[in-house]
């Protein structure tokens, strides 16, 4: 069933107070997170897509359940993107944790771009 005009601007008024998020809106007007993305994309709003863990650095004792072969891949990306962990993994098949990871593993440090 469609929500009324009164129910869809309680979601868009939502957008400020919930800090973008979509949890906190879904929280704050007891709809759906999903309800809640579909009427702020119908109006334009975008949710915050700040990471759930901060920004915290990759774990150095996480196993790297790589291949040699995957491994050396990451290894040489370092050369190819200058030690951008963004510009290697854009062009890798690997999240920016992984090749991050691999990097501080083989003593290579991924630089701020």
């Amino acid at each position: 069933m469609p929500l009324s005009p009164e129910e869809i601007q309680t979601i868009i008024d939502a957008y400020e107070p919930s800090g973008k998020s979509l949890t906190k809106a879904s929280e704050l007007t007891g709809y759906s997170k999903n309800a809640v993305k579909r009427y702020w994309a119908l109006h334009k709003l975008v949710p915050s897509l700040a990471p759930k863990g901060g920004n915290r650095p990759p774990r150095l004792d996480c196993k790297l359940d790589l291949q040699p072969w995957e491994e050396a891949i990451i290894r040489h990306a370092y050369k190819t993107y200058n030690g951008n962990p963004e510009a290697a993994c854009r062009h890798l098949k690997y999240r920016r944790a992984v090749v991050e990871l691999c990097w501080q593993k083989h003593g290579l440090e991924a630089k701020l771009v």
